[in-house]
């Protein structure tokens, strides 16, 4: 199991800074879903003016597996990459590269739905550090590429490979951008999952285009989790499936059903309804993917949702849609989506039954942290049943802590242990503790713990947050 040491000041101000060249070694570009017979790999990029060894540096995944990089000297040039691969030749594209290529023993398998890569240095301190899912690549044997170094590894610094060969092994990213250039945006957010309906009714899911312009879904689709031979079934759109309009919605049902259960559909004005007239989407009732993908297959937004998702207060979650509390929470997971609270158990179409503001702007270039809404109610009625915590961090790569405490200074939740985090980032409280009970009712105190992992600073903020009763 992959273990971080565990927060303390006093570690934290022991240790020196890491070496200036250090914090310019990045994860570059990953293969995790290779071609059949194809090896996976990791790139490594050496942004700095100087050259820099990487011998007895480590590569591991989440599940603890460790490969050293090389036992012997190994100097990566300035400006230069190198490959960490599982094995030889990577691809029949890539039998010769321009740049080198290490194959270390124990090359940590990277999980095709999502994992944790961490690079160290020979001290053992994290280098880089990422965190991705499947929709960081468009289809299997195509890599995710990062951005640009100089910014965190997070996922809007990523973007699947649009180079042929499906990747840019020791070669400059496909989609590399200068620091004068925006990231892009993504076009459209899973927003809502009926994976459970009530008999007679039929599986959905609702889609939230965030952009200022209409799209068109003509052959676009839903794909589930791969099957054994590593495939994935999918649901594509008629060709005239019509626009979904500039932030607005388009509900995808697999039958016309979804109308009976939820009549008001027929007349949510510009709003794309696409019946797809099959028996089902295929999702299964407790945990399942969706991908979203658009007409040239490349995957825009991706789902693993889970049963655990609902609101722990719920006995029967039937006929209840999964909903994501803002669409600009929609990288978060787990933590960002809960149950529905309206009483036909879904608003396919409309905002979400839960929706949650985030907090208004902190001061930026310190540490610091905001709560809204303050106070809040987690009793499940869908009024403010969560609070979101919208955490700043002057650095661009952190690895933070976030914890509950009540008003006798016992701890009573950890949201965050050792997470990675950038400059910004939004978590949410659904108001339990460590054991899964409603906090009870009165003023607690949210502690944010944060290390800059380049120059290894610490920053706290402390904001105050208030469990209430609804009257």
């Amino acid at each position: 199991m992959l273990r971080f040491v565990p927060f303390s000041f006093s570690f934290f101000f022991l240790v020196p800074a890491l070496p200036a060249v250090a914090q310019s070694v990045v994860i570059n570009e990953i293969m995790f879903a290779p071609g059949t017979g194809e090896a996976e790999w990791v790139e490594l990029f050496n942004a700095a003016a100087d050259e820099i060894s990487i011998r007895g540096w480590t590569l591991l995944d989440r599940s603890g597996a460790t490969a050293v990089l090389s036992s012997e000297e190994f100097t990566l040039p300035a400006g230069g990459y190198a490959v960490i691969a599982a094995a030889l030749p990577l691809a029949p594209a890539w039998e010769s590269l321009p740049s080198p290529v290490l194959v270390p023993d124990g090359f940590p398998s990277l999980n095709n739905g999502g994992d944790d890569i961490i690079l160290r240095n020979a001290e053992g301190r994290t280098v880089d550090s990422l965190s991705y899912t499947s929709s960081w690549s468009a289809r299997r044997g195509v890599s995710a590429e990062r951005l640009r170094h100089d910014l965190a590894p997070l996922r809007e610094n990523w973007s699947a490979c649009t180079d042929p060969a499906g990747g840019t092994p020791g070669m400059r990213n496909s989609v590399s951008v200068t620091p004068a250039d925006p990231l892009p945006r993504f076009r459209l957010i899973i927003n809502e999952i009926m994976p459970a309906p009530l008999s007679g009714s039929c599986e959905w899911v609702e889609l939230y285009n965030p952009e200022p312009s209409a799209l068109d879904l003509g052959r676009w689709s839903l794909a589930g989790k791969r099957d054994s031979n590593g495939d994935r079934d999918r649901v594509v759109f008629p060709t005239s499936a019509g626009e979904i309009p500039a932030s607005g919605y388009a509900v995808i049902a697999a039958d016309s059903s979804i109308l009976s259960r939820f009549p008001a559909l027929a007349s949510h004005g510009d709003n794309l309804l696409i019946i797809l007239d099959r028996s089902s989407l295929g999702f299964a009732n407790t945990d399942d993917e969706v991908l979203l993908m658009d007409a040239a297959a490349c995957c825009i937004d991706s789902v693993w949702y889970d049963a655990d998702w609902h609101h722990p207060l719920l006995a029967n979650t039937g006929g209840i849609s999964l909903e994501l509390m803002n669409p600009a929470f929609h990288a978060l997971g787990a933590n960002a989506w809960s149950s529905c609270a309206a009483t036909a158990g879904g608003t396919p179409g409309l905002r979400n039954s839960i929706h949650t503001d985030a907090p208004p702007g902190v001061t930026a270039g310190e540490t610091s942290i905001a709560v809204s809404p303050n106070p809040f109610s987690p009793d499940g009625d869908g009024h403010e049943d969560f609070c979101v915590l919208t955490c700043r961090l002057p650095a661009s790569v952190n690895q933070v802590r976030i914890r509950i405490y009540d008003v006798a200074g016992r701890r009573i939740a950890t949201l965050r242990n050792n997470h990675p985090m950038g400059r910004e980032a939004f978590v949410v409280w659904d108001g339990m503790d460590d054991a899964g009970r409603r906090a009870r009712v009165g003023p607690y105190v949210v502690l944010l713990e944060g290390i800059d992992t380049y120059e290894n600073t610490v920053g706290a903020a402390k904001a105050a947050v208030v469990v209430a009763r609804r009257l």
